[in-house]
């Protein structure tokens, strides 16, 4: 769809429209065709009830989880540069899946004006059209954009048969292990959940023997998110398990499910190559165990692997930008008296981040040494 195209959409629906449309978490070939079909109507100049005039820069607000790959900023800067006339901000979210729904919901629920367009994960499309918070696509997946994809980017999407996303790339739980210690310890990749348990138990034991008292075998995400029931369905699935029975209904109160339960506690509680902490982790509390050498294997996504490729994290200055909605959020829950905390201190560290505090932090050491004589110390 072309700048002129997307122009002519906008003038015929009002940003409150706008606002309900989305992109599902998919496929990297479709990766901002959605934003072609979404939009917002935040203009250059004063805009009307009923769109954005033919001769205004149109720019809308993409939500997405953080993207530690580069990816998704590479995408945008590339369809800025092919359509001047409607520019895509992109807005980090939190890399937790279920943090970043409840910021979205937060958000909607305020009547937030962004984001325009933002990044479902796999089970909120059905959520977000029933509250109507999206709206459907189908005039806008031509059936040769269809043939460019997976059925099944198109169908997941899909809410009392009208389609209300597209999958924008795929992703994957990955077994992550050190290739020194494989090496070190004459063991191969685990091919198998037993192969696995021995691997990192050998591991363990040799590491710990060797001084490194904080070393596990094994790190996974253990909290109670949705990540959780991921890793119980790869284990299920993997001792033959089966998601539906013959009558479509979920069945994990079998033999399988039994055994992929026991597995994961008996990693903690039993054979304990995982931490007794593995209840409280979270998808990125546990790459920095990796990061850090204290770990022989690790599940997670694939967002680590730009974490593990660089893990002084040289690419970031730790400058955290916001483009207002964090803002409009914290403002909206002012005026209903609805207490954000967690908001406004992620708000106000975003702030910190970006040098805004120094003044302050300066004025607080003076005031030290003042009433108190106490001397800076010199930074290491």
């Amino acid at each position: 769809m072309s700048d002129e195209e997307l122009r002519g959409l906008l003038r015929r629906m009002s940003r409150r429209d706008v606002l309900k449309w989305s992109v599902y978490a998919g496929t990297t070939a479709g990766a901002l065709s959605l934003i072609e079909a979404c939009g917002g109507s935040t203009s250059t100049a004063g805009s009307t009830a009923g769109g954005t005039p033919a001769n205004q820069q149109v720019q809308l607000v993409y939500a997405a989880q953080q993207d530690d790959s580069g990816t998704i900023p590479k995408q945008i800067a590339a369809w800025n540069a092919a359509n001047p006339n409607t520019q895509v901000t992109y807005q980090p979210g939190p890399k937790v899946s279920q943090d970043f729904l409840t910021q979205l919901i937060a958000a909607f629920n305020a009547k937030a004006v962004v984001p325009d367009v933002f990044d479902a994960d796999v089970i909120w499309p059905g959520q977000f059209a029933s509250a109507g918070w999206m709206k459907p696509l189908d005039s806008f997946l031509s059936s040769s954009f269809k043939q460019g994809v997976f059925p099944s980017a198109v169908t997941v999407g899909q809410y009392n048969g009208k389609s209300y996303a597209v999958q924008r790339y795929y992703d994957a739980g990955r077994l992550y292990y050190r290739t020194d210690l494989l090496q070190k310890y004459n063991v191969q990749v685990p091919q198998t959940m037993n192969d696995l348990v021995s691997s990192a138990t050998k591991m363990q034991e040799g590491e710990r023997a060797a001084g490194n008292q904080n070393f596990w075998g094994f790190y996974w995400i253990g909290a109670q998110i949705e990540a959780l029931f991921d890793e119980f369905l790869e284990w299920y699935w993997g001792l033959g398990g089966n998601l539906l029975d013959k009558s479509g209904n979920l069945k994990f109160d079998n033999d399988q499910g039994r055994r992929a339960a026991q597995f994961m506690y008996d990693t903690i509680y039993t054979g304990k190559i995982s931490p007794p902490g593995t209840p409280t982790y979270k998808t990125p509390d546990i790459v920095p165990f990796m990061q850090n050498g204290n770990a022989a294997f690790m599940r997670n996504w694939g967002f680590a692997q730009a974490l593990l490729d660089d893990s002084g994290l040289s690419k970031f200055a730790g400058r955290v930008s916001d483009s207002g909605e964090g803002r409009w959020t914290i403002k909206a829950a002012i005026d209903e008296a609805v207490p954000v905390p967690v908001l406004s201190t992620a708000l106000y560290q975003r702030f910190t981040s970006r040098g805004e505090a120094d003044f302050q932090d300066k004025l607080l050491s003076a005031m030290r040494f003042q009433f108190g004589g106490h001397l800076e110390k010199p930074a290491k």
